[in-house]
């Protein structure tokens, strides 16, 4: 078929419904966004996007129970936070940007968060996989994903933990320490039993704050009618530390450092004194400091918050008759500036809930153009089927709603990517028996035939540039295999690139395994079920057994480090090997005959377990949990299976 006669055939039988609009929200939080949390009368999560120029711009929760009592709070992702139930044995996953309750965790017992009168730390891990949340004398772990289907474990504590939301804090590794009555409980992932205790003297109530590179510890102790001190504790940790001690004002409630590491702010309250006072670093005896004036009629907190660049501060789980007090740097006597930040809706006007600014680790939304099968660019994989019988694309995109089109022929391969870069996936097939590729690009539904690859090259399509456009690939299988693309980055004479990759027998399989944005010549090797990958961003070849001969191969980002992991499914079963720890993680989701359709649904940067059964969309999201939809026919091929091999 010549190209003319191809351009006459391919229409678009359907306008797309609506237009997507680039919002503040659609990819996630800006840098200076706050969630805080009410706990006296309205028990809801609000998000302030820019609490420091705009506090006024608020988002308010629903679909909290109404026996909710939203306390402590923990980000895992730029626009996806957890949030602690106390004395209601759950945790509720939220997008805060829309105020959105996604999922529910259970508890078991014992992990309440201590009751409603009182605060537990919730700290999550910094690789995002797991949540820890010390309550009484147990620690209680939960396993991500976090969603309904979220597995939690318990560890006995050998004191009791403080009632505190900075009762517990994680190091830069992973590493927990909570602060208990007999000292602080130290626990390495995945939190099921204590590795060793670091004792201290003095009170059991009080917080632990850590320096942003982890090396040193410090620990407060409230003490009446006697003056309080922090403790300082110098890594490597262990159970003979010893400490250093600042003298501090009686009434020492809690300390938290900045991210930047320069300042410490610790908050003293007495019947007769509220007052907040910093430290400069470094944080030793006879640190210098000084008293941060306060709003007028403030009556005491005892939280603290830092925003990511280290220019503003929130004191929240304060008296009744105090707000939350937004403090910007610098942080002196003269020089800070406080408020009291006020809710726009709702009747609970009070600071006595928590506050978390996003972190910095977080404080990036992340950007369009990322997520595979996402035709309207909302970062969010589509539920999408291609009909061979009429040759019609059916579309159910998560924001613009449904769309189709007539693009292609029976015999036609479905070839979607993102070949123009404009953040959305193109409608595309390779016609195996002319060797072109017709593409419908998203970005001004203009249409792109390239003559590429032969009869029998598997597809292999990704961005093997790094330039964030889709490149035309395939693999050419022989006792000598090649991997075969034609590069969109400085390319003006549309060069092909071949690498010599492979054998006889192998599965090519599609991916970034190092994470360094570009796709990487990678096979399977059914005979001895190891995977041979050529890294790109430095040319050497890692290997690793996984699977067995018979899996189908299911390779995706499903911890969001943006690497992809090692993934196999196989009679129903998932295997996967996250690349963040180099651990496995098994997921039993789908039957025989069901066909995988991993992808990220939710958009929380994390593929999702998912499969596709006779026109039912089966979806095992990690962040909003368990989904079915029906969309297609069982005859219909479903998009994110397109480039799977048996």
């Amino acid at each position: 078929m010549n190209t003319k006669s191809t351009f006459t055939r391919a229409r678009i039988v359907t306008l797309l419904l609506s237009v997507f609009l680039l919002t503040a929200g659609a990819y996630g939080l800006p840098p200076n966004a706050l969630v805080l949390t009410t706990s006296d009368t309205s028990r809801q999560a609000v998000t302030i996007n820019d609490t420091i120029t705009d506090p006024s711009a608020q988002v308010f929760m629903t679909g909290l129970p109404g026996n909710a009592n939203p306390e402590a709070i923990a980000f895992f992702g730029n626009d996806a936070a957890l949030v602690l139930d106390a004395g209601n044995s759950r945790v509720f996953v939220i997008q805060p940007s829309t105020g959105t309750l996604v999922s529910t965790i259970s508890l078991p017992g014992g992990c309440s968060g201590v009751s409603p009168s009182y605060e537990a730390p919730l700290v999550v891990s910094p690789n995002g996989n797991y949540a820890a949340i010390a309550s009484g004398t147990k620690v209680c772990a939960i396993s991500a994903p976090f969603n309904s289907s979220s597995t939690v474990t318990t560890a006995t504590l050998s004191g009791t933990a403080t009632a505190r939301i900075r009762a517990a804090v994680m190091d830069n590794s992973g590493r927990l320490f909570v602060r208990t009555a007999n000292g602080i409980s130290v626990l390495e992932a995945p939190y099921t039993s204590e590795a060793f205790t670091i004792p201290f003297t003095y009170s059991t109530v009080g917080t632990v704050s850590m320096t942003p590179d982890g090396s040193k510890l410090l620990v407060t102790h409230q003490l009446q009618p006697t003056t309080s001190r922090i403790q300082i504790f110098t890594a490597p940790f262990s159970a003979a530390s010893t400490h250093e001690d600042i003298i501090a004002n009686t009434g020492l409630v809690a300390a938290a450092i900045a991210p930047d590491g320069q300042k410490l702010i610790y908050i003293i309250n007495t019947p007769f004194d509220h007052i907040v006072r910093t430290l400069n670093a470094p944080f030793a005896p006879g640190a210098s400091g000084e008293t941060l004036v306060m709003p007028a009629g403030y009556a005491g907190c005892s939280d603290i918050s830092f925003s990511a660049d280290s220019s503003a501060a929130v004191l929240s789980e304060c008296a009744s008759s105090t707000k939350n007090v937004l403090i910007k740097a610098p942080f002196t006597n003269t020089g800070a500036q406080s408020s009291y930040i006020s809710l726009t809706s709702g009747n609970d006007n009070g600071g006595t809930g928590s506050a978390r600014f996003l972190p910095p680790e977080f404080s990036t939304p992340q950007t369009p153009g990322v997520t595979a099968f996402d035709f309207d660019g909302d970062g969010r994989a589509d539920t999408s089927v291609y009909r061979p019988s009429n040759g019609m694309w059916y579309l159910q995109r998560s924001t613009a709603g449904f769309a189709g089109a007539q693009w292609g022929s029976s015999t036609d391969r479905v070839a979607p990517a993102d070949y123009d870069g404009d953040g959305k996936t193109d409608i595309a097939v390779w016609r195996e028996s002319e060797s072109n590729f017709y593409i419908l690009n998203s970005a001004d539904s203009t249409v792109r035939v390239e003559n590429f690859g032969l009869a029998g090259d598997i597809l292999t399509i990704g961005d093997w540039d790094g330039d964030g456009m889709a490149d035309l690939a395939t693999y050419r299988g022989g006792p000598q295999s090649y991997f075969f693309y034609r590069g969109s980055l400085n390319n003006p004479n549309h060069d092909i690139t071949y690498i010599p990759f492979g054998t006889s027998g192998d599965k090519p399989v599609s991916g970034d395994f190092d994470g360094d944005g570009k796709a990487d010549a990678t096979v399977f090797r059914p005979g001895t079920a190891v995977w041979y990958i050529r890294r790109s961003s430095d040319n050497q070849v890692q290997y690793d057994s996984w699977g067995i001969a018979t899996d189908t191969i299911v390779p995706a980002d499903f911890d969001g480090d943006s690497k992809t992991d090692l993934a196999v499914y196989r009679s129903g079963m998932w295997y996967i090997k996250r690349s963040s720890d180099a651990q496995p993680q098994y997921v039993a989701f789908g039957l025989a005959s069901d066909k995988p359709v991993a992808a990220d649904y939710d958009g929380d940067g994390k593929a999702d377990v998912a499969v596709y059964r006779d026109g039912v969309w089966y979806l095992n999201q990690s962040t909003a949990g368990f989904a079915a939809a029906n969309f297609g026919l069982a005859t219909d091929k479903p998009i994110p299976n397109a480039f799977i091999l048996p």
